[in-house]
């Protein structure tokens, strides 16, 4: 029930359970393996009620939806435009999915739905510590800072390992920068914003953040190749 998953998240599942069926572990048939990879590299999105599973025992009601709607049941998107599953599949030029064996049970099984969100959550933060590394780049270049504050020494110091990935990503970035003077940032910025309370000092918030991410994109690739 409730409103309906986005499409790329939906998408995202089934891609999940794909790879995870292509491992061979899971007795499902050729068949349906190959449907799958069909309609991914169609645009076709199930409708997905995004209320309905916990990821605790298996995401069986959101690929039970996903899976109806490859059968021709239900309600698909494509491109924007909701209509019925079998229309959809149709439109596509796709056979709908026929359940053999054990099928059913390793189509649903699992938790391609949490690993999938965890996975799409993973790329954004991502993303945006990315962005965030090239704008400190940016900043020291506008401010003509000196670069100490990337300093291998310094980093391994403080035993935190995003820090230290941190300073290395940086380092590089800004290899061969030239500062136009020396001027420590706590002469022009409020002693409140130093984070750390100096200028040289790799952001805290971008040492959590890559000690974390490295951790959770460890366990959604093992949760995503369970079950």
């Amino acid at each position: 029930q409730g409103p309906a998953l986005p499409p790329q998240v939906v998408r995202a599942m089934l891609l999940t359970r794909t790879w995870t069926l292509a491992q061979g572990h899971s007795g499902v048939s050729a068949q349906a393996l190959r449907t799958m990879v069909e309609v991914l590299a169609s645009p076709i999105a199930p409708i997905v009620p995004e209320y309905g599973s916990v990821g605790a025992s298996g995401d069986l009601v959101p690929m039970a939806h996903a899976v109806g709607a490859l059968m021709g049941r239900g309600d698909v998107l494509i491109e924007g435009v909701r209509m019925p599953a079998s229309e959809g599949l149709q439109r596509l030029g796709l056979a709908p999915l026929v359940l053999e064996g054990r099928d059913g049970l390793a189509l649903v099984n699992g938790t391609p739905l949490t690993a999938a969100a965890a996975g799409l959550a993973c790329a954004q933060a991502g993303r945006a510590v990315a962005t965030s590394i090239m704008l400190s780049c940016l900043l020291t270049e506008v401010l003509g800072a000196g670069t100490e504050f990337v300093s291998g020494r310094l980093a391994v110091a403080s035993g935190h390992g995003g820090g230290i990935a941190v300073s290395r990503l940086l380092h590089d970035l800004m290899r061969g920068n030239v500062p136009s003077g020396e001027r420590p940032l706590w002469k022009d910025v409020p002693s409140w914003f130093l984070i750390g309370g100096e200028d040289r000092i790799i952001p805290v918030a971008l040492q959590h953040h890559m000690a974390g991410r490295a951790g959770a994109q460890r366990e959604v690739v093992v949760e995503g190749a369970s079950h």
